[in-house]
């Protein structure tokens, strides 16, 4: 099972976030602000959210120093038990990737949970899950298929901490191998940090970081 096996819980993280959705009334908000990776490099980035009752969406650019631009847009709505989200990503070379999840929840108060995400090769992956809420965040199980057509089973795990979120997520192949990732996001005033260690297979570990900071627009 490939590193790039990666596992997909974009409905579940909004599934969850429904209940933290805000309930007022219209409103539109600009962000601007920089971001950092483990190896230092920079790049700006300018966000655009408008918000609404059971709808969010958003447009991101990101400029890096060299002047290149890459651009992702989001939107979701939920309601009546159900949360749908939708994404794509164009990067500085104008390949572009999208996502599309779905989410419902059971009558035992569980949610189940489908995704789909086609790569710029129009490659397609799938997901299928069913996560429970916990008293600091949630569990979740299913089934992933990747682009070649493999599935794996997966599990994950989230916990909110003081300033973040932790995130556990393991994948078994149909031999038996496992690939484990856990993230640790945080938030200090207007940063946020996040860094990722992933362990494949064969047991080599690979970690990332990176953080963003507002810089104009506010929170």
């Amino acid at each position: 099972m490939s590193n790039r096996n990666r596992l997909r819980i974009a409905a579940a993280a909004l599934a969850f976030a429904v209940g933290l959705a805000p309930a007022a009334e219209a409103r539109d908000k600009t962000r601007t602000g920089t971001v950092q990776n483990s190896k230092g490099k920079t790049a700006t980035f300018q966000q655009k959210v408008q918000r609404e009752k059971g709808s969010r969406s958003a447009q991101t650019t990101v400029q890096g120093s060299s002047g290149r631009t890459s651009t992702h847009e989001s939107s979701a709505t939920w309601g009546n038990g159900t949360a749908n989200r939708s994404s794509s990503t164009t990067g500085p070379g104008g390949r572009t990737s999208t996502s599309a999840s779905h989410a419902t929840r059971n009558a035992d108060g569980t949610w189940s949970s489908s995704s789909t995400h086609t790569g710029a090769g129009e490659r397609a992956s799938s997901s299928q899950g069913t996560w429970t809420k916990t008293e600091s965040g949630y569990t979740g199980t299913g089934t992933h298929t990747d682009k070649r057509g493999e599935t794996s089973t997966w599990t994950a795990t989230g916990q909110k901490t003081g300033d973040g979120w932790t995130t556990t997520k393991t994948a078994t192949g149909a031999g038996g191998q496992t690939a484990t990732k856990t993230s640790n996001t945080s938030r200090d005033g207007n940063t946020v940090s996040r860094t990722a260690t992933s362990t494949g297979p064969k047991g080599k570990t690979r970690t990332r970081s990176g953080s963003a900071t507002v810089t104009g627009g506010g929170q």
